[in-house]
């Protein structure tokens, strides 16, 4: 009797995108540190100006597995901040009709 087991051939992928060449990494790498304000939408628009392709996603990816983190915040408020202390001059503001 044959008894076949359970995982004893290999299994090879068929699919999926093709890795990113070593140059466009370098490149994403060399820019995410020479401009840390840059995040990785400004980085996706900047390789598509010069006709590479890579999603934002790998392009986050990359930079946070080599020590880049994301790219810093504006310094304004934040919606929460501008919003709470005067709803009513907001509602003033946008044009509610006044009782006369």
């Amino acid at each position: 009797m044959v008894v076949r087991r359970k995982g004893s051939f290999r299994r090879t992928s068929f699919g999926g995108r093709p890795p990113i060449a070593d140059k466009v990494r370098e490149l994403i790498l060399r820019m995410g540190r020479e401009n840390p304000r840059w995040g990785c939408l400004r980085i996706q628009g900047e390789l598509a100006k010069l006709g590479v392709r890579v999603s934002a996603t790998k392009i986050r990816t990359l930079l946070r597995a080599n020590g880049l983190g994301p790219a810093p915040r504006c310094g304004g408020p934040t919606w929460g901040e501008f919003c709470g202390p005067s709803p009513r001059g907001i509602l003033a503001f946008a044009g509610t009709p006044k009782v006369i």
